[in-house]
């Protein structure tokens, strides 16, 4: 069996706090050369390219020459994923690898930190580590990427929490589209980050999270019951945006109408405990960020009605969500509006105009109601009408990006 390419946790220390990644709760450790070497013997057998990244700075391992000389002596072609700061400390160990292959700098780590040196020098400095090593014949690739986060996830929430035992659940998950569902547990999980996508009115959903709670929890679980606590409940506090089904999930949680829910953002006021069995459960209100970083992630917040109805323009919103909806589902508004494709390709607001006239929303004179038709068309979509759709794919992760390139192997 052979396979493109390996990937290796040389460590998982990091000199950065990125707020992109979503971090590790794991031990800090670096590899023992002995282990590696061991490993590499193996993987040698069913590929000739060894990837030293997955989480952490691979750079940080102090025994960063021993493990390139083991690559060097077992043929590897080498890659490197690193944040660049240590490049030009660094730079002469990696030239003294004949194995490097290639070495990939994340430049955006650099705003996702508050370091200590101006960008200018930063850039400078993994510019020229970058030529000398691409003078010696070492492929060298400069990344910059526009949000490592996912655009629903709070960022404060995420800033607040880190490295905190956390527990991502995808609820909803029977109206998204199943296969962008995956791909988010698989880049969640990438991250060593717990995730189980859900439907809260499931009692299916509460099980798998409880089951996913204790598999996160389980060394601190065994230190309690190693200390005599074993009987400690444990605390679980619930939070995200609005309109994503906390409180739902709560009550499908405890079997009973414990925390006050409907399907719209507001409903929840305040923090409230709720104890179910051995876990202590705080609902929060959704909370939103002061700032979104882009359009698209506050229109795609406004189409869940994670963003209150009356503060917005239905049609403006109705006619975004159209424009955005088509350019990925396509499929799914001409087979639920019986469109044609030239009807389809019309401008946002004339392709309102267009579904409110099939729909007989006609008002005196034989115009078309847009008001009503947007509310329609918004109401369908939140109602999972038009079929299971997601609007947001995973950003392109450092650990996952190596994927998608071609390495000329």
């Amino acid at each position: 069996m052979n396979i493109q390419r390996a990937y290796v946790e040389i460590t998982n220390l990091c000199n950065l706090h990125c707020d992109f990644c979503a971090g590790h709760h794991r031990p800090l450790m670096a590899m023992r050369t002995d282990d590696f070497a061991v490993a590499a013997k193996k993987l040698r057998a069913v590929t000739q390219y060894i990837y030293l990244h997955v989480m952490g700075e691979p750079l940080l391992h102090p025994e960063l020459g021993k493990i390139l000389d083991t690559c060097a002596q077992l043929d590897f072609r080498v890659c490197i994923t690193t944040n660049g700061t240590l490049l030009p400390k660094k730079l002469d160990i990696l030239l003294a690898c004949p194995a490097l292959h290639k070495v990939a700098v994340s430049l955006h780590s650099f705003e996702g930190n508050h370091l200590n040196v101006p960008l200018e020098d930063y850039v400078t400095g993994c510019l020229r580590s970058c030529q000398k090593l691409a003078a010696a014949g070492v492929n060298c690739t400069l990344r910059l990427w526009n949000s490592g986060m996912p655009q629903a996830l709070n960022p404060e929430i995420e800033r607040i929490t880190d490295r905190k035992p956390k527990l991502y659940a995808l609820n909803k998950a029977d109206l998204a589209d199943p296969a962008v569902t995956e791909e988010w547990i698989r880049y969640f999980r990438a991250a060593d980050a717990g995730c189980v996508a859900i439907s809260a009115k499931q009692k299916c959903g509460t099980t798998a999270v409880k089951n996913a709670i204790e598999k996160e929890l389980s060394g601190l679980l065994e230190r309690r019951q190693n200390r005599g606590m074993g009987g400690a409940k444990t605390q679980v506090m619930l939070c995200g945006i609005p309109n994503v089904g906390k409180s739902t999930f709560i009550n499908s949680f405890a079997g009973a109408a414990r925390a006050k829910a409907a399907n719209k953002p507001g409903v929840t006021r305040g923090k409230q405990w709720i104890t179910v069995d051995d876990y202590d459960l705080m609902d929060m209100p959704g909370v939103l960020w002061k700032k979104f970083d882009s359009l698209e992630t506050a229109t795609n917040l406004a189409f869940i009605g994670s963003i209150k109805d009356d503060i917005l323009d239905i049609e403006e919103l109705a006619c975004g969500l159209l424009s955005g909806v088509r350019a990925i589902y396509p499929q799914r508004l001409m087979e639920r509006y019986k469109l044609d494709e030239q009807a389809l390709a019309l401008p946002p607001y004339d392709l309102l105009q267009a579904i409110g006239a099939k729909r007989g929303m006609l008002i005196s004179g034989g115009e078309v109601d847009t008001e009503r038709a947007a509310k329609m068309l918004v109401g369908e979509f939140r109602a999972s009408k038009w079929g299971r759709i997601s609007l947001e794919r995973p950003p392109q992760r450092d650990d996952l990006a190596d994927f998608a390139e071609d390495d000329d192997e």
